[in-house]
């Protein structure tokens, strides 16, 4: 930046400001500066968009909104935190200069809409409307643009919320709940994409509800995917061959495959292989899918695949500073036995036991298991952490006991729940 001509044009701004409080001055003299060095540097907004609005929140709630700027080299940045933002009703709703919104009370406005506005350092500006109401939802609309659910690859579900005072907006995703039958692979995740494994044909039915409105039933049929390549990638996107991990650690992998011309994320969709399952867990649950644990030392191949002609591999190596060999597996705290009451629950850990190692590694998602009768069920819980457990209840109105065989390697070990009506 030439600092000869920042200074001249400051120069010129700061006489206007000689007649300003001493705060007042500070602030516009800083203010006068960073616009003058972003006008210069090009940085300048030109123009804003805001995302996260469109919604209906309650008193009580809070919503993040996320302002999105382009500037006079047609470069775009986040300025959420750059740009002031005002409430129209700050009583109903306020917002902080973080762009958080807090809804207060109900809005007395039509159909409770707050206008919220964000302006630039320039005087750039660009406005939403959010909801401040607590009306029941009248209906919840699903729509998609094709009938076919194409394999591996995201296929987005539409959502239309209408209230019973005619507003419609988007949903909020947190209190949404989808339900998808006809597929075991299938799977929606937090934004309303559809991913599937399954190219078969099938049918899949998708369902939703928000609030106390179910949605309309949406049909699809399972096809194969439209991907023409896919390939490894690390947290900035970059593409990698190989993956070296410490035994005991945990990863995440992620694909990513070309979707006409456009690179989208595909890891929920992938199928899953190794040559040497025995290095290393890969959760194979969409929601989980690519998360990894490694189980033993050594090394091998990765393989992520979409379809026959579309896949891609990565070589695993697993290794250790310590000794590092399978010596045993325990349950919690080595029990044998477990009393549970008819209706209880209780949580079951299992960990590896590995020569050298001063910590147990909890390999519960790692592990298989057996129940030999009905009286109990088991569910996995926080799967793809180091917090991953078993919720085992016992059924209702019963008695008697429960054996559950867990396998882990070439290590095995049980339990006994004893149960009491």
């Amino acid at each position: 930046m030439n600092k000869t001509l920042l200074a001249s044009s400051l120069l010129l701004s700061l006489g206007m400001l000689s007649g300003c409080s001493d705060n007042d001055n500070a602030n516009s003299i800083n203010t006068a500066f960073e616009k003058e060095r972003q006008r210069q540097s090009g940085e300048l907004i030109e123009s804003i968009s805001i995302t996260g609005g469109g919604i209906r929140i309650e008193p009580g709630d809070e919503l993040q909104l996320k302002a999105t700027g382009v500037d006079s080299k047609g470069d775009s940045r986040d300025i959420t935190k750059e740009v002031t933002w005002q409430s129209s009703h700050p009583d109903f709703a306020s917002i902080n200069d973080q762009g958080k919104i807090t809804a207060k009370a109900q809005s007395e406005t039509e159909q409770g809409l707050v206008t919220f506005t964000a302006t630039t350092i320039n005087d750039v500006s660009e406005s939403i409307e959010v909801s401040i109401k607590d009306i029941q939802v009248a209906s919840l609309t699903l729509s998609a643009n094709s009938a076919r659910a194409y394999a591996c690859q995201p296929n987005t579900i539409n959502t239309a919320v209408t209230y019973d005072d005619g507003y419609q907006g988007t949903v909020d995703n947190n209190k949404l709940t989808w339900e998808v039958a006809g597929s075991a692979t299938a799977y929606i995740n937090d934004f309303g994409v559809l991913y599937t494994s399954d190219s078969s044909g099938d049918d899949l039915q998708v369902r939703a509800s928000y609030a106390q409105a179910n949605s309309n039933q949406l049909s699809f049929t399972t096809a194969p995917t439209q991907v023409t390549s896919i390939r490894f990638v690390d947290s900035d996107e970059q593409s990698y061959e190989s993956l070296d991990l410490d035994l005991g650690e945990r990863e995440t992998l992620q694909v990513r495959g070309t979707l006409n011309e456009q690179s989208v994320d595909v890891t929920p969709g992938v199928n899953w292989a190794e040559n040497n399952n025995a290095i290393a867990y890969i959760e194979t649950n969409p929601r989980f899918s690519g998360a990894v644990l490694a189980t033993e030392k050594g090394d091998g191949l990765v393989y992520a695949s979409c379809s026959d002609s579309v896949q891609d591999s990565i070589s695993l190596s697993v290794t250790s500073a310590q000794e590092g060999e399978l010596s045993a597996i325990f349950i919690n705290d080595n029990s044998e036995t477990i009393s549970l009451n008819a209706g209880e629950s209780t949580e079951i850990r299992v960990y590896a036991d590995y020569t050298g190692f001063s910590d147990n590694i909890n390999v519960t998602d790692a592990s298989t298991w057996i129940i030999n009768n009905s009286l109990v069920t088991a569910t996995l819980n926080k799967r793809a952490s180091d917090e991953v457990y078993l919720n085992v209840t016992a059924k209702a109105d019963v008695s008697g006991d429960a054996l559950m065989t867990f396998g882990f390697l070439e290590q095995e070990q049980s339990v006994i729940f004893e149960i009491s009506n």
